[in-house]
């Protein structure tokens, strides 16, 4: 059974510095060539930058929370490919009628579902390829427990989200940091409770 400070503690950090570093390599690659347009099709949120920024925030959780070169590289490739291939294909088979501020309603259902499969997927096989299904299902409410402590967060202090830098700064925002640091440590929480279980049982066999 995995230690667990050291899967807590690996995932909170983990979290915490693989937001940042998405920011820094979203913010640089933005930049150097307006990557923000790249996948982004006639209309709707800049795909490539999103799919970079959840890429490394999983790849770097992943390495935190086993630290394995191969994990990582499915907790980067999850997002990536899940959220910019589909999109990528999409911009030019549904292109849809609507415009940035006001898409119609398949252009969103399309965002909304690719978005769910590909983050809440590669938490799932991050978490089945530790414990089975008792670890993915248990990573996947762990990380949705890290959501609903920040939107309460953010509810109880308004502040945190009007405490932001200027557009493009190389310093992420703070509750950008908070987002990575609460996903880490719930997908963290979950595996060790998981796992805490599993042992419990083999135990009182």
């Amino acid at each position: 059974m995995p230690r667990p400070l050291a899967t807590l503690g690996g995932g909170a950090l983990a979290g915490f510095f693989g937001s940042g570093l998405a920011h820094l390599i979203v913010t640089a690659a933005d930049r150097a060539g307006a990557a923000g347009g790249w996948l982004k099709g006639p209309y709707g949120p800049p795909f490539f930058n999103i799919a970079l920024f959840m890429g490394v925030m999983y790849g770097v959780i992943a390495w935190g929370l086993s630290r394995k070169a191969r994990e990582a590289l499915v907790g980067f490739s999850g997002p990536f490919l899940g959220i910019a291939a589909p999109m990528a294909l999409l911009t030019r088979l549904m292109p849809g009628n609507g415009t940035l501020e006001n898409p119609d309603a398949r252009w969103l259902n399309a965002v909304v579902i690719v978005f769910i499969l590909a983050v809440w997927g590669t938490v799932f096989a991050l978490g089945f390829r530790r414990r089975r299904w008792k670890g993915g299902l248990a990573a996947v409410a762990g990380s949705f427990g890290g959501y609903l402590v920040l939107s309460l967060l953010v509810w109880a202090a308004p502040g945190l989200t009007a405490w932001a830098w200027r557009a493009g700064s190389l310093l992420p925002q703070p509750t950008v940091l908070l987002d990575g640091l609460l996903t880490g440590a719930g997908m963290g929480l979950g595996l060790v409770i998981a796992s805490r279980r599993e042992h419990e049982k083999v135990s009182h066999a």
